[in-house]
């Protein structure tokens, strides 16, 4: 099987299918600018009080492309950009593409070390941040650091760059993806994929009169279709903060009052928001959701407060964000799950079986997608560009995909999610690699060798559990100091929830790792003996973390997010709390107040009258440590007196 050419740092490999044709608006630039020219004075971008007129938005971003363009930077340079969401960064985006570079989001929220390593592989030539004056930016010696403003003020009166001479097929973005070897792929995605997703689509219809929410992590390729699917149809782009996002009471808030009409949502927020307020989405136009399996238990929930339309979306970062999409009108009271659909306006999908033939309806195989989505491959590694991006068995000249992804073709030709073919795993939308998890581990001069293993919680959330072999003089703690380690260098979505040391790992008959005997989680969490509650409140919330973390034991100076904590997590221990304690604490304080001690504190100071919190505290425990046979008394005696 013939491998396509790879993508080098010196060359840019043409990746549109001759057999898909596209929309004429190849050049991003091109397609904002003439929504520009029709609506100038429309609101553009607005995160907050912070908006841009259309005319506003072209006017700065054309202005720090020429400020790249005057320094030295050209047709198919990279630019890294490290921005919080806001103006800023769109216009950093914009500037990039209009500057003939591609750029590189990269998260700010991410440890140094990991944003350096990212820099390091993709070879940018400029950062644009804001953390120069504090020291927060990646550090790279081949890279220069510039703030928004230095650049807009070195852009001297130039309006815009010179032409750049860029085409459709030159490299919009480069997206990072959890590696096997322990390195992130960069996936570099082409401007014509980007126009292919946002523009002359049929899964969804944009136009002026909508307001897109930014609502994702803008180095999460999910931020492609929000930023670019805005500009390019005229509509106007919202942001929402994170944790408004993450709050299901603030997010039906916001998207009530910011008239938000279409919106994207990983999975597992989903799940979320439909548990507690699945009333949250009717007032929108679009509702996308995708990442992980959609559960048609929760589907069904918001189905009955609809939104216009309700699509399961699917693809991964190398298809450009979405290729295929399922209108969820209806889900039967028997459906077990929710087709991915069928794909996107020319994309093409097949089922393939081991020797890349087809499989008849109903046969599970693994997918394979072609079509102008297809990104041109993964950043300076033709290793994974040639075992990924693969020729077309039935010699039709098309490049293929392999996901990787399990799927079947239904009676009625809808493909449905059947779960990953290797040991990938998706945690709140983002791929993870538990390879580049044991990776990082195995590096380490203390571990002999190390297993990463994923299973799902008591709440069907995905978490990673690592289980190491100490080397010879290791020491005490080799848990506690691996995992703090990794919290300085991976995402903290990658970071395993915990940490066991083994003698040795158990094996198979045939002399690999016994990964199934290792499933089963933890008994305790690897933090040490846990400190005991010295209040009702405190015992309280112990119980909440316990029941929520899934964990047997919590200690009052305990970090929730050590514990396998995460932003979804703390924003059901919020609603919680506020059910069984009848107190609220805004989020900001759940994500500052990271122990029980503290948390406890922060509650008693939101204490409604003396005594209140301590009263619920015990009222909760009294309640909880009730047999099945007492439940029923009380609340026979409720019926009764009622």
């Amino acid at each position: 099987m013939t491998a396509r050419p790879t993508v080098t740092r010196n060359e840019v490999t043409p990746a549109v299918n001759a057999l898909s044709p596209i929309p004429s608006a190849g050049v991003l630039v091109e397609a904002v600018l003439r929504q520009a020219r029709r609506s100038p004075d429309a609101i553009a971008v607005a995160y907050g009080d912070d908006e841009l007129t259309y005319r506003q938005l072209m006017a700065r971003a054309g202005r720090m492309a020429a400020a790249l363009r005057g320094r030295g930077l050209t047709r198919g340079d990279l630019v890294a950009v490290c921005l919080t969401p806001g103006t800023d960064l769109v216009t950093a985006f914009l500037a990039a593409v209009w500057a003939g570079c591609a750029y590189v989001p990269l998260d700010p929220a991410h440890p140094r070390q990991r944003r350096a390593e990212l820099l390091r592989d993709c070879g940018a030539r400029l950062l644009i941040t804001h953390a120069i004056a504090t020291g927060g930016g990646p550090v790279h010696d081949a890279t220069e650091a510039v703030s928004p403003a230095a650049l807009l003020d070195q852009a001297g009166d130039r309006r815009e760059p010179p032409p750049s001479g860029a085409s459709p097929d030159d490299i919009a973005y480069i997206c990072y993806t959890s590696g096997t070897t322990g390195v992130p792929k960069g996936v570099a995605v082409p401007q014509s994929a980007v126009t292919h997703l946002v523009t002359d689509t049929d899964y969804i219809d944009l136009g002026p009169g909508d307001r897109v929410a930014q609502a994702s992590n803008p180095a999460f390729d999910a931020a492609t279709f929000e930023i670019w699917g805005a500009l390019c149809n005229g509509a106007r782009l919202e942001g929402l903060p994170k944790e408004v996002v993450v709050d299901p009471d603030a997010l039906a808030e916001a998207i009530r009052t910011r008239g938000v009409s279409a919106l994207f949502l990983t999975t597992a927020l989903f799940h979320l928001v439909a548990l507690e307020r699945p009333a949250a989405f009717a007032p929108l136009r679009t509702l996308l959701v995708g990442g992980e399996a959609l559960n048609p238990h929760r589907a069904r929930d918001v189905l009955a407060h609809p939104p216009g339309a309700l699509l399961n979306v699917y693809g991964p970062t190398e298809t450009t964000t979405f290729a295929a999409w399922h209108r969820a009108d209806r889900v039967g009271a028997d459906a077990v799950s929710v087709p991915i659909g069928t794909p996107l306006r020319r994309m093409r999908a097949y089922v393939l079986d081991e020797f890349l033939r087809e499989t008849p309806d109903g046969v599970t195989g693994e997918l394979y997608l072609a079509g102008p989505g297809l990104a041109h491959g993964y950043w300076a590694d033709p290793a994974a560009t040639a075992e990924r991006f693969v020729a077309d068995p039935t010699g039709k000249g098309e490049r293929l995909y392999r996901t990787g992804d399990r799927a079947r073709r239904d009676a009625d030709g809808r493909i449905d999610f059947r779960g990953r073919g290797d040991q990938q795993v998706k945690i709140r939308g983002f791929r993870v690699e538990p390879a580049e998890v044991e990776a990082q581990v195995a590096r380490r001069p203390d571990v002999a060798c190390a297993v990463v293993t994923a299973g799902r919680d008591s709440s069907d959330d995905i978490r990673l559990t690592l289980y190491v072999v100490p080397a010879p003089g290791a020491g005490e703690d080799l848990a506690e100091r691996v995992l703090a380690r990794l919290h300085e260098t991976l995402p903290g979505y990658a970071v395993p929830s915990a940490a066991v040391v083994l003698d040795r790992l158990p094996l198979s008959g045939n002399g690999k790792v016994d990964r199934a005997a290792l499933l089963p989680a933890p008994d305790t969490p690897a933090t040490g003996e846990p400190a005991a509650p010295r209040s009702p409140l405190e015992s309280a919330l112990v119980l909440l973390w316990a029941e929520l973390l899934d964990v047997p034991e919590v200690g009052i100076h305990d970090d929730f997010f050590r514990l396998g904590g995460h932003s979804l997590t703390i924003s059901r221990l919020r609603s919680l709390i506020k059910q069984t304690l009848r107190v609220e604490l805004p989020l900001a304080d759940m994500f500052d107040t990271k122990t029980v001690a503290e948390q406890a504190a922060a509650l008693t100071l939101r204490e409604p009258a003396p005594g209140a919190l301590t009263a619920a505290a015990q009222e909760l425990l009294r309640v909880t440590a009730l047999t099945d046979e007492e439940v029923e008394a009380e609340l026979a005696s409720t019926e009764r007196e009622s």
